[in-house]
């Protein structure tokens, strides 16, 4: 009997490897998934890095802003309608912001922030500018006499209180406006002059002082110290002060950050004279009774409680003391103050403005305008915000 033979169907040679290439074609196609994956979540990354680096440089300007509003520098009052002060900088790891202030016409000033943000390597991966307009606003304060204050004044020796209007010994070009004279004292006591002590002043020469002045209260001395409270720009403890003088840091640079130095007032009777201090006005407000001794200074000096002032103290600008103010010369020397001073304790009915030895006190309309506008701050304009400035 014949067995049959069965043969087996040869594979066709187009079939052959057909399963590596199916393996390969889904190897790449499940790599293309995969590197589209990761290309599409370092895009993302990427992405959120750059609004993070974004919002740090936003952050970073608006910071600017705040600093220059917190830390307005007097110098900036001064600027000529379309300049600009220097550029202030300052950083913070990665981050840094700089900016800039440029006067405008009238009051008003425009404050521009920048802020970045950096690499590891020092490039910028993010930038914003913002701008913030700024209305400069100078304290209010009338001073209607050389010398205003609660109670009884009393000028002896030989000093000198002058309401006639006078410019600061050494000042020229910071003086241009109309002299107009004040009362040397004004007073709500009596007013008293002993020995060969004189006070002079308008309305004229035979009527130079006003006592028990119904205009002289209180709230006058409060309102005063409201408005300059704000302004002030350092804060120094009530003690005794002595030799006071201008200084530098470094070779042509007013310190500005040493307590020592209240500003030049520029009178070539007092010297040397140090220029770069010229346009230095602080702001000081003494924290408890304080004793003057010797020095010079100017721009305007708040003391909560008594002002004792001895020997030879050079000022120019505004003085008000919640407290008694006495002047004492020692040895024949004498203090000098030009703008106006201000007594403003009401305590006790007898409360005593005592001036002594040989001081001159004068008026000067210069002198005070010239502290209240360096005193003078910028605050943001109130119906608008910051704008971010696109260039």
């Amino acid at each position: 009997m014949q067995t049959e033979t069965r043969k087996r169907t040869a594979v066709g040679n187009d079939e052959r490897g057909m399963a590596l290439a199916i393996a390969l074609f889904a190897i790449v196609v499940i790599g293309a998934l995969v590197a589209a994956t990761a290309y599409a979540g370092q895009l993302e990354m990427g992405g959120g890095r750059s609004a993070l680096a974004t919002s740090q440089a936003s952050e970073q300007a608006e910071t600017g802003l705040a600093d220059a509003f917190e830390n307005w520098d007097p110098a900036w009052n001064s600027l000529a309608a379309g300049t600009s002060g220097p550029l202030v900088a300052s950083s913070n790891g990665l981050n840094q912001n700089r900016y800039q202030v440029t006067r405008l016409g009238g009051v008003l000033a425009y404050v521009e922030s920048v802020g970045e943000r950096l690499s590891v390597g020092g490039e910028i991966l993010a930038r914003r500018e913002l701008g913030m307009l700024a209305r400069i606003i100078d304290p209010d304060v009338d001073v209607d006499a050389a010398v205003e204050g609660m109670g009884d004044v009393r000028v002896g020796g030989t000093s000198k209180v002058s309401g006639f209007d006078t410019n600061p010994s050494g000042w020229s070009s910071e003086c241009t406006g109309t002299l107009s004279d004040v009362a040397g004292v004004r007073a709500s006591g009596a007013v008293q002059t002993n020995g060969g002590a004189e006070i002079i002043g308008a309305p004229s020469p035979t009527d130079p002082w006003v006592a028990n002045d119904p205009t002289v209260t209180a709230q006058n001395f409060q309102d005063i110290y409201d408005a300059l409270l704000p302004a002030v720009t350092r804060i120094m403890a009530g003690t005794s002060y002595n030799g006071m003088q201008p200084s530098l840091t470094g070779a042509s640079t007013c310190d500005r950050a040493d307590l020592n130095n209240w500003g030049e007032p520029g009178d070539p009777a007092y010297g040397p004279l140090v220029p770069q201090c010229r346009t230095f006005m602080p702001v000081t407000l003494f924290t408890g009774p304080t004793t003057i001794n010797t020095g010079r200074g100017q721009g305007i000096m708040i003391v909560q409680g008594d002002l004792r002032i001895q020997g030879t103290f050079i000022f120019d600008g505004i003085v008000l003391a919640t407290g008694n103010i006495d002047f004492h010369g020692a040895g024949g020397a004498s203090s000098r103050i030009y703008g106006g001073l201000f007594s403003a304790n009401t305590i006790d009915v007898d409360d005593l403005i005592l001036i002594a030895g040989a001081p001159v006190i004068t008026y000067s309309s210069c002198a005070v305008a010239a502290v209240l506008e360096s005193a003078g701050r910028g605050l943001p304009l109130s119906r608008r915000g910051w704008v971010q400035v696109v260039r």
